[in-house]
């Protein structure tokens, strides 16, 4: 799996700025954040164990939350981004890029899945100015 600091504007990648209301510790507590006590999902035919893509999630949060100068410096509208300074001073704002490319079929779900649904995120179409 790739990850890339910045944004991604071709069409097999997407970025994700995520605004958790509490840090995660662990894997099942991230599972119950992003999906209640959902055990799988489904987007179209492809269906996932939402521990999996849970633990995903975790590892590449391993990498830190995003500063808060850089999340300033990015043209997002941070009125559409609740909590987004509050979260950022308490470090609860990630930075995700998920590529398709990769050859790996989770990580094409994860990223048409809608798995920050149920939290605050904007999705990044559009690169870093």
């Amino acid at each position: 799996m790739k990850t890339r600091i910045g944004f991604v504007a071709n069409s097999s990648s997407s970025s994700f700025l995520v605004s958790f209301p509490k840090i995660p510790g662990t894997t099942e507590a991230l599972q119950k954040m992003l999906f209640a006590d959902k055990k799988t999902v489904t987007y179209g035919e492809m269906q996932l164990k939402t521990k999996k893509i849970a633990g995903i999630l975790l590892e590449m949060m391993r990498r830190g939350p995003i500063a808060k100068d850089a999340l300033l410096s990015w043209p997002i509208p941070k009125s559409d981004f609740p909590d987004w300074q509050t979260n950022c001073d308490r470090g609860r704002v990630y930075y995700f890029e998920i590529a398709d490319y990769s050859g790996e079929h989770i990580m094409w779900f994860m990223r048409r899945g809608k798995i920050f649904a149920e939290i605050p995120h904007i999705e990044m179409p559009y690169p870093k100015i």
